[in-house]
Order: C-alpha cells, then sequence, then structure tokens
C-alpha cells in the first residue's frame, strides 16, 4: 500500500523556505508602502493615482501570500504528486489557478504605478505617448495572463480538478515560458524608459547621478 506524505502535520522543507521569503519580503513592502503615504501625508499632498495602484498592488501581493500559506499547509506544495494522497491531489491545481491572475494583478498594479509617476514627472510629449503605450501593453499582458489561466485547459474546471474527463493546451507549459519571458521584456523596458530623459537633465552631475540611481531601483522589481 502507498504511503502518503501529505496531508500530515509534515510541509515540504523547500515549500516552507520560498514561504518564508515571500513573507519577508512582503514586510519589506508594507513598510515601503508606508513610508511612501507618510512622505505624501508630511508634504500635505493628495494621494495620486500612482499611489492607489501601488496600494492594489500590495492588497494582491499579500493575497500572494496568503495563496503561499495556504498552498504550503493546504495543497502539499513542494512534494512529489505520488506523495499527496489521491483525495487531495487537486488542492494544488486549485491553490494554482487562484495564484495566477492574482499575481498578474499585482503584476499590473506595479507597472500601472511606476509608469505614471513617469507622467507626473515628464512632460515630453512623445515620453507620454509611451508611457500610455506602455500602460496598454501591460494591460493587454494582464488579460492575456488570466485567460491563459483558465482557457488552457478544457473543460474549465479540468484546471483544477484532474479527476473529470479533459485535456490541456499540449504548448500549455512553453505558453507561461513565453509569458514569463514578455513580463521581463516589458520590466526591462519600464525600467530603461525614463533613462534618456534623465541623461539630458542639465543639473548637477551628482544630482544627475543620484536621480539615475533612484530610477534604477525598479532593477531590483524586474530581478
Amino acid at each position: 500500500m502507498a504511503s502518503y506524505k501529505f496531508p500530515s502535520s509534515r510541509v515540504s522543507n523547500g515549500a516552507l523556505k520560498e514561504t518564508v521569503l515571500v513573507g519577508i519580503l512582503e514586510i519589506f513592502a508594507i513598510l515601503a508602502v508606508s513610508l511612501r503615504l507618510w512622505a505624501r501625508s508630511m508634504k500635505r499632498k493628495q494621494l495620486a493615482f500612482n499611489d492607489y495602484a501601488i496600494l492594489v498592488a500590495l492588497f494582491f501581493c499579500t493575497s500572494l501570500l496568503a495563496i503561499a500559506i495556504t498552498s504550503t499547509v493546504w495543497s502539499g506544495k513542494g512534494f512529489h504528486m505520488h506523495d499527496i494522497d489521491p483525495r487531495y491531489r487537486s488542492r494544488v491545481f486549485v491553490a494554482f489557478t487562484a495564484g495566477q491572475p492574482v499575481w498578474g494583478a499585482a503584476n499590473a498594479a506595479v507597472k500601472f504605478s511606476i509608469l505614471h509617476l513617469y507622467l507626473t514627472i515628464f512632460q515630453d510629449e512623445r515620453f507620454r505617448r509611451v508611457c500610455f503605450g506602455a500602460m496598454a501593453v501591460s494591460m493587454g499582458y494582464f488579460i492575456s495572463v488570466f485567460l491563459e489561466t483558465f482557457l488552457l485547459c478544457k473543460p474549465v474546471q479540468f484546471n483544477w480538478d484532474k479527476t473529470i474527463p479533459g485535456a490541456c493546451n499540449k504548448y500549455a507549459k512553453e505558453t507561461y515560458v513565453v509569458a514569463g519571458a514578455l513580463n521581463l521584456i516589458i520590466d526591462v523596458f519600464i525600467v530603461i524608459l525614463p533613462m534618456p530623459m534623465l541623461f539630458q537633465l542639465r543639473i548637477p552631475r551628482a544630482k544627475k547621478i543620484g536621480l539615475i540611481a533612484m530610477f534604477s531601483l525598479g532593477a531590483v522589481y524586474v530581478v
């Protein structure tokens, strides 16, 4: 008789470490957003669209942490599928299906926040058109993530319930790889987008370097 490891009091060490890491990053995210709002309050400035967008992103990031915890203690993430009791194997697919659109929403909200911040700083008309174009691409990417979550398998329920008759597109794995690559390309584009404008600024070199370094912090997000 098969000896199943999950569900039980044990969790996967790998999944637990990943969840702890996500939790630590969540603390940094909350701290960063709190400092941002505090700075707005100190300067007596009303919240802008980019502030609301980052609050939306924080909400969905927190939701992702909840899904990560649930995946670890409830769905058996980190275990091989044959080590999970067949009665509970669908749980990991439920968590994955829930996580994809939530991740997409958080991802899009961060992009919108950054791009709108650019719009409030730079007034060059051509630059602004590029920013709006990047927003449109980001929204299109989110829609594609949402659709691929539910349309790659037929019927839709087969995405999270593998016990019913159904099948997934044979290129499903390649679809996720392409989606990840496109996301990386968009992120890199958004990070380097303001650099030409910054290089053209007629300000002291030290201040220019400081501004470039500040805007380059977006590279951390890319990583």
